[in-house]
């Protein structure tokens, strides 16, 4: 197989896990890269690189020459302004749309996002739905994906926090129940998607194998790191209401904590799907369960810990 994938967004917790992935199958793997994270490319071994932005309508038309397949998992990272999120999810989308189409790619995958029941309050939802039309207007045979919440925002996003105070900020009562997965398993889901026919122009929500409330997510969470830390995690309930007055006031001097404000509570509230289809589709049978995803992390932190422990004393010695 010679055919190629341009990942955009190839850096990104997502991208990360697809290169692997699609290298093993047999594609050559070629990812879009901002010029700031040319170093994280470097980690990706199965990575051809095309340096480039999403907003660079010349570097994405450049990018897409020979591509077959275009993924894009690209977000905003950490930068929460509004500016930052509508580039990532709606004007570069439509840029890199455009260039996918110029160069006849055979199919998009388009990374959206599982809503909530109340999903239109959240503004960045709009640029995402935007995009879909887009998407589908454009002639281009695409894959929609809404995944719900990664593993990995709960985990490596508030690991540090834990690491200090044993607690993990959420925000309102935490009895919203959610449907994470590991992008491992996402990962596995798009590499699935490629020239698969029964994907072809259609949207497919995805969640984990579990539905659960972020009350039983951190208490699943606790329980592996009672094991390798000796301590629990305890969950902080922050009041919502006052919590969103506070970053509306806040936004004028601070975007970023609106935006992260503003993330958070999208995070937070309930999400679900049947995943009955997708799984027929794409051929997916179990699925990574958060005490799977921490342990794995635990063990690689000790790995690591270890490592570095036996490097500091050879050193000494």
């Amino acid at each position: 197989m010679n055919e190629t994938v341009l990942i955009v967004g190839a850096t990104g917790v997502l991208g990360r896990q697809l290169a692997p992935l699609l290298k093993a199958k047999g594609f050559r793997v070629r990812g879009l890269v901002r010029p700031q994270s040319l170093h994280k490319a470097k980690n990706i071994p199965e990575l051809e690189v095309a340096q480039g932005d999403i907003m660079d309508k010349d570097s994405l038309m450049k990018a897409c020459e020979g591509a077959d397949y275009v993924i894009s998992c690209v977000s905003a990272g950490e930068d929460r302004t509004a500016k930052s999120r509508g580039n990532a999810e709606h004007y570069g989308q439509m840029n890199l749309i455009e260039a996918a189409k110029a160069n006849r790619v055979k199919q998009f995958v388009f990374t959206s996002t599982l809503f909530p029941k109340n999903s239109l309050g959240y503004s960045f939802v709009w640029a995402k739905l935007m995009t879909e039309e887009k998407l589908r207007e454009s002639g281009l045979t695409y894959t929609i994906f809404r995944p719900c919440g990664f593993f990995y925002e709960l985990y490596y996003r508030g690991e540090p926090i834990v690491e200090k105070i044993d607690l993990f900020p959420i925000l309102g009562d935490g009895n919203n129940t959610t449907q994470m997965l590991a992008e491992q398993d996402v990962a596995k889901m798009y590499v699935a998607s490629l020239g698969n026919k029964e994907c072809f122009n259609r949207t497919l929500e995805i969640g984990g194998g579990a539905t659960m409330s972020f009350n039983d997510l951190i208490a699943q969470w606790s329980k592996v790191r009672r094991k390798y830390e000796g301590r629990p995690v305890w969950p902080l309930h922050i009041p919502l209401a006052p919590t969103r007055l506070l970053a509306e006031l806040i936004k004028p001097f601070n975007e970023q904590i609106w935006g992260l404000v503003h993330l958070l509570d999208f995070s937070y509230d309930a999400m679900s799907c049947d995943m009955t289809e997708p799984k027929r589709i794409l051929g997916i049978d179990k699925m990574m369960s958060l005490e799977e995803y921490v342990t794995e992390a635990y063990e690689k932190k000790h790995a690591h810990r270890l490592k570095r422990q036996t490097a500091e004393s050879q050193t000494t010695s």
